[in-house]
């Protein structure tokens, strides 16, 4: 789905992810890469091809819209090191991008020289990138230090509940989009949902129902 924001067209992808086309530039949140590994080290039985999925899923993006830019809006890997890092470095090698950010979240706790290994360009709190800004977690207020910009934002992996006839209903992840902020659905397959709340009767919510996306 096309969307304008802050005078840029925008595509909001149901892969979960967001296409700046003028920029050649591909947003994405949370992948929570590693997470897999780190659950069955724990002894939690979790399929280990999760992050394989989600790669390959990724992959498919960045060759099918001619992505140069990548940028990971926090929570790229999700706790200390596993194989599952370097197995992510050699698909970045793979794909031909020519940068790749990561704005750090939460859950990016790898010493610098496992980033650097594979060339990420790291921001320790945001990226301002012409008309926008990228963090990791919107923080009420945050707006009145990038005035004129828009914060686009991961972290709270947000969705909506669907109500349907019976009584029955479903939790979507979805896109929201507020008056200065906006947040990303998360990006990995292996992450829980946030159920958010309207802020303001302008705000905007884009639920991916499987292959669609539907405002609501």
């Amino acid at each position: 789905m096309q969307i304008t924001l802050n005078g840029e067209v925008l595509l909001l992808l149901p892969e979960r992810a967001v296409y700046w086309a003028a920029r050649k530039t591909l947003w994405v949140a949370d992948p929570h890469m590693g997470k897999a590994t780190h659950f069955n080290k724990a002894g939690l039985a979790v399929p280990r091809n999760v992050g394989d999925a989600d790669l390959q899923k990724l992959s498919l993006l960045i060759d099918s819209l001619g992505v140069e830019r990548l940028i990971f809006l926090g929570d790229l890997f999700h706790s200390k090191y596993n194989t599952e890092w370097d197995k992510f470095g050699e698909w970045l090698q793979q794909q031909n991008v020519a940068e790749t950010h990561l704005v750090m979240g939460n859950h990016d706790i790898l010493k610098p020289e496992f980033y650097h290994k594979y060339n990420l360009i790291v921001h320790n709190e945001q990226l301002i990138d012409g008309p926008f800004v990228y963090v990791h977690e919107y923080v009420a207020g945050m707006e009145a230090t990038f005035e004129g910009q828009y914060i686009i934002s991961g972290h709270m992996h947000p969705g909506i509940y669907i109500a349907g006839k019976a009584r029955q209903g479903e939790r979507l992840p979805c896109f929201y989009f507020g008056e200065n902020h906006a947040v990303l659905p998360a990006f990995g397959q292996f992450t829980g949902l946030y159920l958010i709340e309207r802020l303001s009767v302008n705000d905007a919510f884009y639920v991916i129902a499987n292959t669609h996306i539907i405002k609501v």
